[in-house]
């Protein structure tokens, strides 16, 4: 089936894949957590100052919302590294997994995460006595921003239109084309890299900035500056961009005076914040804005950042932004602009040309329309180098059929940077053949440069599975991967490392519930604990007495939990014809439908057991029981040359 897509807004947010998915809740085996319990304002017993800042957020130009409620702690509440919880006022269930958690006492509890039954994330920060964060769905942002140490505002917060990069008169035309492939992506391609990295961002926040901070996301610019981090982190987790990390700081500065010309302001912003470059050791340094940048040439901008054309650039011209408070994490901003310090460009031909073509466009997009036509795939177009989108987290768009049928969409963004080797809904989110679409390899490439501006100011460590082998009788090492700070600040060596693990993703602070593995800056194991997959948690106490936690999930194939002979499945794990199910989600009591034949196919559940298994002759469908469980379930298959995969599967009610 041929489908037109039309989209007003292609320069807030161009769409790259076209998957039609129509999500419905999805139901699982993990309990439904009281995560958010809410409150009615005669309950809250806000005091006059908490009601003028409910009265601020409850504006119909801020926020569609706002819910008074007390946050639990995600740490017990997550079962398995996995959080089932319901947004107040929203009757669908949101499941989401755990990718990064961290515990130290400067940086406080992080809790981050990706939603497995619709596109989003979801952050949760415990500092200081203090609850925040947000979580990111397809309907917008809804801010976690604290009233006190128990309670919480929950902000279902208006996101502001604008352009990216271009004034909003210079929209480009709705009828979506895709252009001939250029020979050759423009800009440079940095060497990959696995060195560790801490990049330090300093953000100054001009005074209107800080006010606007406070008033509209009530909380304090550290917390801003921790929701901008941890998102940046998330993308770089997300797109397998595993030992590198960034800290932000936020401070308030006045009397910066603007141009109106965004490359102008950018190398006014050099000297002007050289001196709180320096005092704060800061690699990166943004301009937070109070809202869109203004001037008569980038009115509307959202973000702007200096683009180096080379690795001598990455430092020396470069590192240097302007942001916009309204769109710093909510819209994504944040990381795309952080990603064109590091040399990452937009995605072509679909927004027109290159970077110097005055049309912007994003990450990949998954498209939802009504009526529901569950798991369709419209059409796909390759993906150039993209980076995370900061369009609207919900586009309008409206699709036309082969008929002249006319249907409502939405498109909303997912938290990634182009890698090939990284995929989203089956769907690969980069290439790696010319013109290249691997912007976290260009980031792997360039961020130690670029953190190595100043010297590295904490302790840090990126502990982690050395190896992995699918036979899970051959022993795993792990390593913790330390970096010591700068000479003269806390953290030094030699640090006594400790190693734990248990199958539930939430340690105990005194470890009660989880078992010793070991010590060691690096550790090797017998075997793997669990199948198909544990968490680590990884402590590294330093000489002085500084103590950082990682906490991380060793994920296996799961085939490695239904081999019958060791090494089952190591010789054919790049699969020559891929194959892909349709619909997904499914209903149970439904057929799955293959792309290719298969002769041999495995149900396996989240736990490693196996469901059902069949081994005949080719088939093309696949039947899906009734009986079983809702929720997220595996499907491994084997082609008739041999080859194996697995596909995750989402099991839903019909």
């Amino acid at each position: 089936m041929i489908f037109k897509i039309f989209n007003l807004f292609l320069n807030r947010g161009g769409a790259i894949i076209l998957l039609i998915s129509h999500f419905a809740a999805l139901e699982s085996s993990f309990a439904q957590s009281a995560l958010f319990s809410p409150y009615t304002l005669a309950q809250a017993q806000l005091s006059p100052e908490e009601m003028s800042r409910y009265n601020l957020l409850n504006n119909p130009s801020v926020s569609y919302s706002v819910s008074i409620i007390s946050t639990g702690d995600v740490r017990s509440l997550a079962e398995n590294g996995i959080l089932k919880f319901l947004m107040p006022g929203n009757p669908d269930t949101l499941i989401a997994e755990a990718t990064q958690i961290t515990d130290d006492a400067e940086h406080g509890f992080v809790w981050s995460g990706v939603l497995l039954n619709e596109m989003g994330h979801v952050c949760f920060n415990y500092r200081n006595g203090r609850t925040f964060g947000f979580v990111m769905k397809s309907d917008g942002v809804y801010d976690i921003s604290p009233i006190n140490n128990n309670r919480q505002f929950l902000v279902h917060r208006v996101a502001q239109a604008g352009s990216c990069g271009i004034p909003p008169e210079m929209t480009p035309p709705p009828n979506i084309t895709v252009e001939p492939d250029p020979p050759t992506c423009n800009g440079f391609l940095a060497e990959d890299s696995n060195c560790p990295a801490i990049i330090s961002i300093l953000v100054i926040a001009t005074p209107d900035a800080k006010a606007y901070v406070e008033q509209n996301f009530s909380i304090t610019l550290n917390e801003f500056g921790q929701n901008g981090e941890n998102q940046i982190n998330m993308a770089f987790y997300n797109s397998n961009i595993l030992n590198k990390t960034v800290r932000v700081k936020v401070i308030e500065k006045g009397g910066f005076t603007f141009n109106g010309d965004p490359f102008i302001d950018i190398e006014a912003l050099k000297l002007w914040s050289n001196s709180e470059r320096n005092l704060h050791n800061a690699d990166v340094v943004f301009l937070l804005t109070k809202d869109f940048y203004t001037g008569p040439f980038g009115s509307g901008l959202f973000g702007f950042a200096s683009l180096p054309e080379s690795q001598d650039q990455l430092v020396l011209s470069n590192g240097f932004g302007i942001i916009a408070a309204t769109a710093f994490y909510g819209l994504g901003n944040f990381p795309h602009e952080f990603g064109h310090i590091l040399g990452c460009r937009h995605n072509w031909p679909w927004d027109g040309g290159d970077d110097d073509t005055p049309i912007c466009a994003h990450g990949m997009q998954k498209i939802y329309y009504t009526p529901p036509f569950d798991g369709e795939l419209i059409g796909t177009a390759d993906i150039r180098r993209t980076l995370v989108t900061n369009g609207l987290p919900t586009l309008p768009f409206i699709i036309e059929d082969e008929q002249g049928n006319l249907y409502d969409a939405t498109a909303t963004w997912v938290l990634h940077y182009s890698n090939p080797d990284v995929t989203v809904g089956n769907f690969l989110t980069g290439r790696a053949e010319d013109p290249v679409a691997n912007n976290a390899r260009q980031i792997r490439g360039t961020a130690c440069t670029v953190a190595n501006y100043f010297p590295t100011q904490e302790l840090a460590a990126f502990p982690g599975a050395t190896s992995q082998p699918c036979d899970l009788k051959t022993p795993v090492t792990f390593s913790a991967n330390i970096t010591p700070p700068t000479t003269g600040i806390p953290g030094v060596g030699p640090y006594s490392v400790t190693w734990y693990w248990n199958s539930s993703g939430y340690f105990a602070y005194d470890n009660s519930n989880a078992e010793l593995m070991g010590t060691g800056t690096t550790l090797t194991i017998p075997s793997h604990k669990d199948c198909p997959y544990y968490w680590v948690k990884c402590v590294i106490t330093s000489s002085d007495g500084i103590t950082i936690n990682r906490i991380f999930r060793v994920k296996l194939d799961p085939v490695c939990c239904t081999l019958s002979e060791p090494g089952d499945d190591r010789d054919n794990a790049t699969i020559k014809q891929p194959l892909t199910a349709y619909p997904n989600p499914v209903a149970a009591g439904t057929v799955l439908q293959l792309t290719q034949a298969c002769n041999q196919y495995t149900w396996i559940d989240v736990h490693g057991r196996i469901l059902e298994s069949y081994d005949g002759g080719s088939v093309l469908s696949i039947p899906v029981d009734e009986k079983w469980p809702t929720g997220l379930l595996l499907l491994r298959i084997v082609q008739p040359d041999g080859h194996a995969q697995t596909i995750n599967m989402f099991i839903i009610k019909p």
